[in-house]
């Protein structure tokens, strides 16, 4: 028998923290400190201990640890919102519990529903962009999602209400990518008000429409409904607020997702084609557009760091990490690793057709039990959205190079300029490549 080596300690972290030369630069800052270190990275920051990973193997230990804290990135943002009750911070049973309600929400007959209220908006949307002049699309795609998840989600058609929760919902979204706002969450700053206010401002339009319902027997098949339909005892008023309120702010990420398909794609003339292609044929399938929208996350995910909190000391890479540090999976420079992705910087979404990276190299929507449970949701919405616009006219990019990466929050990468495109009309069948 192999007589099994002692634990290295974790070797001394940098001088300067490396999470705060991140937050200010983005996640790019973090390459060279892979380069050096290698897959583990350790850092700090006052208070806080952590490690940084991009290895799949490593990560699945993390999450294999029986002291690992599944839902620590809920909990931090509960932080910032004032919340004790969202999904994600939910644990254990009680956890289970409410996943198993918000499932059905996002499955079957709901997700028949929501891809009509998406087709609805994504067209209203397409009708809305101006021809012939460069414009920003990522607020009209933010716009369109936000409306397709309240009707979906709340049954709201009226056009003065459905502006109150969008705004609603925008501000909300604002207020949890502002550049201070992870240094809130892991207690390197004392207050944060902007999150809570704009958090109880969504509560306060929830609670007004469970108390209509309530009072006037309203009953709806949407996911509201179905949530007010449950006698689970783990689903309180307070729990039934939170998960409505977070599943619109969860719901916003395929606006982004969208935005980079369309950034990445009209810059590489054969995969728009063959994105033209497929959305003006007969057949629902979209194998390819499936495959754009997973290159676009693995370049651009919709969050480049997901930590967990280690509750007990573990075993990372052959290292001793000890209890209390954050395991951070660095989603960036996972996607970016040259032994899982050759060429990694290049857009292929020819990578996923047929063969699919191995366990744990993908990791867009998260991993574990507390990993996004609206996957599924989002790949409807971001292949409506851009097979709309698709079929609306010529999409061409603003300008020839590649439009810049922007933070938000230092975990969200945005484009620089709202994806700024140009529509040009055209008539039946076309080609299209970019400029």
């Amino acid at each position: 028998m192999t007589e099994k080596l002692p634990l290295k300690p974790l070797p001394a972290p940098a001088v300067m923290p490396i999470m705060a030369g991140r937050f200010l630069s983005g996640p790019r800052y973090m390459e060279r400190h892979f380069a050096r270190h290698g897959a583990i990275v350790p850092d700090w920051a006052p208070g806080v201990r952590a490690v940084w990973l991009r290895d799949p193997h490593l990560i699945e230990q993390v999450l294999r640890s029986s002291g690992v804290e599944h839902h620590t990135t809920g909990r931090l943002l509960g932080r910032v919102m004032g919340s004790t009750a969202m999904l994600n911070q939910l644990s254990g049973e009680s956890h289970h519990a409410v996943s198993r309600l918000m499932i059905p929400s996002l499955r079957g007959d709901a997700l028949s529903g929501n891809r009509a209220a998406i087709a609805v908006a994504a067209q209203r949307m397409a009708n809305a962009c101006p021809v012939g002049t460069p414009f920003r699309l990522l607020p009209l795609l933010d716009t369109a999602v936000a409306e397709a998840n309240v009707r979906a989600c709340l049954s709201v058609d009226e056009p003065r209400l459905l502006h109150t929760w969008v705004k609603a919902i925008a501000r909300l979204r604002q207020s949890t990518v502002r550049p201070a706002v992870m240094a809130y969450a892991v207690g390197m700053l004392p207050w944060w008000p902007t999150g809570h206010r704009a958090w109880s401002a969504c509560l306060h339009l929830v609670r007004e429409e469970v108390a209509r319902r309530r009072r006037t027997g309203t009953i709806h098949n949407d996911v509201l409904g179905m949530l007010l339909a449950s006698d689970s005892e783990e689903l309180t008023d307070e729990v039934l607020y939170d998960q409505i309120v977070f599943y619109l702010l969860a719901a916003q990420a395929p606006a982004l997702a969208a935005a980079w398909v369309i950034e990445r794609a009209t810059r590489t003339p054969h995969v728009w084609q063959r994105l033209v292609d497929e959305a003006s044929g007969p057949d629902d399938s979209a194998p390819y557009t499936d495959a754009v929208i997973r290159e676009a996350l693995r370049l651009r995910p919709p969050v480049t760091a997901i930590p967990w909190l280690l509750r007990e000391p573990c075993d990372i890479g052959g290292y001793h990490v000890p209890a209390g540090t954050f395991a951070v999976a660095s989603l960036w420079d996972l996607h970016r690793n040259p032994e899982l992705y050759p060429d990694p910087e290049e857009f292929r979404p020819e990578r996923f057709l047929g063969n699919r990276p191995p366990r744990g190299a993908w990791l867009p929507f998260g991993s574990g039990p507390h990993a996004c449970i609206g996957g599924q949701l989002a790949f409807i919405q971001v292949t409506v959205l851009v097979h709309t616009l698709i079929r609306r006219g010529q999409l061409l990019p603003a300008t020839r190079q590649d439009e810049g990466i922007r933070h938000r929050a230092s975990t969200e990468p945005y484009p620089a300029q709202g994806c700024r495109v140009t529509l040009r009309p055209v008539r039946g069948r076309h080609r299209q490549g970019a400029r």
